[in-house]
């Protein structure tokens, strides 16, 4: 029996994702597949990224990058001072991603992955409860608890709201990019652009509104298409099948990286092996075949 619908979609999406990062990851490590990766199948990634534009890596307080993992600023990458050193090679990997393809302006012509908003309750309804709330410093005493209702519903209008969300942009971000994206993961992103967009908790009445869910989503979705450009380059296929045979602790010691990739590029390198071994054609085939 073929998967769902939703399942199919996901895994062609995954493999148009992962020819799209073999690629650039091919090219990143040409000159560097001379090497035994028996003994040692580590990439060193400072180097390569410093030989494709990075001028500088530099390790600074959480609070500078406002407690990330990492960010780049034109050339330099910033990382993390507290972080573990595998943790930071990731996030160079991570981070060479993102300056990469805003390099060759692929932020600029990338494919919008959602588009329509995502409402759950009626804008008018809550500006309204909002209206009560934020008029609430000039109301007397006695005319204070209906509007106490007013902001209890609120509150509780936004915390459902927000749950309903996070549910739905992970969903989308998982379809389009073709992995599982964790609801808690989504929940990181709400709030991490939410406060760009707003200045206080009251303006959160306009997390529905379409420009902040599409970017969000959209935001989401090169964070974890990153994260996975990441691992493809610091776990190769062609290195790890090497490997695979060892426990999960020794490869990521070998590898140089959090446990948590190894476990997580298992999954996907038996996804991987089989975009390699059939054609475009043969692929659509299977899936286009009746059950």
């Amino acid at each position: 029996m073929l998967p769902s619908e939703k399942s199919q979609q996901k895994i062609r999406n995954l493999r148009k994702l992962y020819f799209k990062i073999k690629g650039k990851k091919d090219e990143l490590l040409a000159k560097y597949n001379d090497n035994s990766f028996v003994d040692d199948p580590s990439v060193d990634i400072e180097t390569i990224a410093k030989e494709n534009g990075i001028t500088e890596i530099v390790c600074v307080p959480p609070k500078e990058i406002n407690y990330e993992r990492a960010i780049f600023n034109g050339t330099v990458i910033k990382l993390n001072k507290k972080d573990s050193p595998v943790e930071k090679r990731f996030s160079i990997a991570h981070d060479l991603k993102h300056y990469l393809y805003e390099k060759e302006e692929y932020y600029k012509t990338r494919e919008i992955i959602f588009k329509k908003p995502y409402l759950i309750y009626k804008r008018k309804e809550i500006e309204q409860k909002a209206g009560y709330i934020a008029r609430f410093a000039k109301t007397s005493k006695s005319e204070r608890k209906p509007i106490l209702k007013a902001n209890i519903l609120l509150k509780l209008h936004l915390r459902d709201y927000f749950k309903l969300l996070s549910k739905k942009v992970a969903e989308i971000v998982s379809v389009n990019i073709g992995r599982d994206v964790p609801i808690e993961t989504a929940k990181r992103a709400i709030k991490k652009l939410s406060s760009n967009y707003f200045s206080n908790n009251n303006d959160l009445i306009y997390i529905s509104s379409k420009d902040f869910i599409t970017d969000v989503i959209n935001k989401l979705y090169d964070e974890e298409t990153a994260d996975y450009f990441a691992a493809n380059l610091l776990v190769p296929t062609s290195r790890f099948i090497l490997w695979e045979d060892k426990p999960d602790n020794v490869i990521a010691k070998a590898f140089n990286v959090p446990i948590k990739c190894i476990k997580k590029r298992r999954e996907e390198i038996q996804s991987e092996i089989v975009f390699k071994s059939i054609n475009r054609k043969s692929f659509e085939r299977i899936f286009s075949a009746e059950v």
